[in-house]
């Protein structure tokens, strides 16, 4: 679980102060925060010519709600295809297994075969990642649009801005790696996800990163530097 395994009791308070409230649109550039980029986006990116007719999906994580997602897919499409861009863009650690329900425990589970269209607006999708270390994601349907034909299925709108992390060394530089050998070294479980230009990834490593592998260039690091996934 996110609470579990990226912000340990320890990092917890430096976890909420990081975590960003807004986020960037990515048709047009403008930053908001959550509620208020729906809005923008319905207002502003739902072209009245024909083209693809869509649900607009807000898709966050349970535990930690700052980390959010906009999107839009074809009401013809499968769920199969929201399961592919999720892994792709937050959740793609080590093959693990995922699904889709219609309550928070899982136990009505929805097929990846079913279409978007066989949903309505006001719709709750609760989707897991990896049932050993499992993240929680949220997914509503929270209206219907329309796009001009797009080459991928899922469009990413907007999403929140990356949070950023201090090297765990020199406490002063921007963290840019992961130093895998400290995490082994200090023996600690997930506490933080990986780094990216672009955001957090929710499950990146939550196998086996701790705080002591987040490191900067210009830190002494002993041992040999490892890039993040991303």
């Amino acid at each position: 679980m996110i609470g579990d395994k990226i912000f340990q009791k320890g990092n917890l308070s430096m976890a909420k102060e990081i975590l960003s409230k807004r986020g960037n649109c990515y048709q047009c550039g403008i930053t908001l925060g959550k509620r208020a980029m729906q809005n923008h986006i319905i207002k502003e990116h739902n072209t009245s010519e024909a083209g693809e007719d869509c649900y607009l999906l807000k898709i966050e994580s349970t535990e930690y709600a700052d980390f959010w997602l906009y999107a839009d897919i074809p009401k013809t499409k499968k769920l199969e295809y929201i399961d592919k861009f999720l892994q792709g863009i937050w959740l793609k650690c080590c093959g693990h297994m995922s699904r889709f329900a219609s309550d928070s425990d899982g136990r009505n589970e929805i097929p990846k075969s079913r279409k978007l269209e066989k949903f309505n607006v006001g719709d709750e999708l609760f989707y897991d990642y990896d049932f050993g270390s499992t993240t929680y994601v949220d997914i509503t349907i929270i209206g219907e649009t329309t796009r001009p034909k797009q080459q991928a299925s899922v469009r990413l709108l907007a999403r929140n801005i990356a949070p950023a992390f201090d090297c765990s060394e020199c406490k002063k530089n921007p963290a840019t790696h992961i130093c895998t050998e400290c995490m082994y070294e200090d023996e600690t479980v997930g506490s933080l996800s990986s780094i990216s230009e672009v955001n957090l990834t929710l499950t990146t490593s939550f196998c086996t990163l701790s705080p002591r592998g987040l490191r900067s260039s210009a830190s002494a690091c002993r041992c040999p530097e490892f890039p993040s996934r991303f």
